[in-house]
């Protein structure tokens, strides 16, 4: 969201014609014709140089939370969304121990799974980044909550404000490949938070019938156009289980909940009419390998 706008001299018209206007006053002022002019004794070749050795100058534009508020405001409600599933979030909060669930996405759909969520009591995890301060912000403008940190700039603490607002009463909602992948690859900071809550994780997906996907970006974003179906499909709860530090039970847990989200991610590809119901054989490589071999994947997100 943050802009960089370049200003400077820069055109080549601009350029040509102070090269000329550099070897002019060069060869009216010096004795040998083409022998450049020291500093002290040009005057008109001073300006020319002057404005043909400027630096571009960089300005950041930085969106108003407003602003990107009304922007997607208009945008959701552009979409006619369509849910699925939502008996497992009804049952899965009757059985938690704090009537709270950790909903898990792949950040690919981060936004296409907020949109339909205003005002729902949810924590959302925010980068520390300005960029992030734009989200919070909005977060906040349409009623989720945003809690500060990432597996960067302030994990523990991040982590340890998610614990304390599940036990508020407010749901967690993780992109558990986040913030910077790989791409489809589980993190463990949501599989620790409910395991060590007893609360269960439910998987989310979503997919547009018209969408832009970004595949130049490490996670290939996807974003709905306007005025298109959206279709939202929640998971059966899954209940982890295991032993503290225990490296196996964790990338069994991580295996877990991948397959469970590729799984319905399919499913909900197919509901809205799309083709790619599977990623790309190569984000799901580490699927295959055993789960001793990769235990020590763990970067809590």
């Amino acid at each position: 969201m943050v802009k960089s706008v370049l200003v400077g001299w820069r055109e080549g018209r601009w350029n040509r014609g102070i090269s000329e206007n550099r070897t002019r006053c060069a060869s009216a002022t010096s004795p040998d014709p083409g022998v450049a002019v020291p500093p002290s004794s040009r005057s008109m070749a001073g300006d020319a140089y002057a404005l043909d050795d400027r630096k571009p100058i960089f300005v950041n534009l930085m969106p108003s939370p407003a602003l990107v508020h009304a922007v997607i405001r208009g945008w959701t409600n552009s979409l006619h969304i369509h849910r699925f599933g939502i008996d497992h979030v009804r049952q899965a909060m009757r059985q938690s121990p704090t009537g709270t669930v950790v909903f898990c996405h792949w950040h690919q759909s981060v936004l296409m799974a907020l949109m339909p969520h205003c005002r729902v009591k949810a924590a959302i995890l925010v980068s520390r980044s300005k960029d992030g301060e734009i989200i919070a912000r909005y977060l906040e403008a349409i009623g989720l909550r945003a809690v500060r940190g990432s597996s960067s700039r302030g994990a523990a603490a991040g982590a340890l404000e998610l614990m304390r607002v599940l036990h508020e009463g407010y749901h967690i909602a993780l992109a558990v490949d986040g913030p910077r992948g790989p791409n489809k690859q589980i993190k463990d900071g949501a599989i620790e938070i409910a395991r060590r809550h007893g609360v269960p994780l439910i998987p989310v997906a979503a997919r547009a019938t018209r969408e832009i996907c970004f595949k130049r970006s490490w996670d290939r974003f996807r974003i709905p156009v306007p005025g298109s179906h959206l279709v939202v499909q929640y998971g059966a709860p899954i209940w982890l289980s295991g032993t503290p530090g225990d490296g196996d039970d964790r990338a069994r847990n991580r295996q877990l909940l991948a397959r469970n989200l590729h799984d319905l991610e399919a499913e909900v590809s197919q509901r809205a009419g799309r083709r790619d119901r599977y990623p790309h054989p190569r984000f799901l490589a580490w699927l295959k390998q055993p789960a001793e071999n990769h235990a020590s994947m763990s970067d809590p997100s």
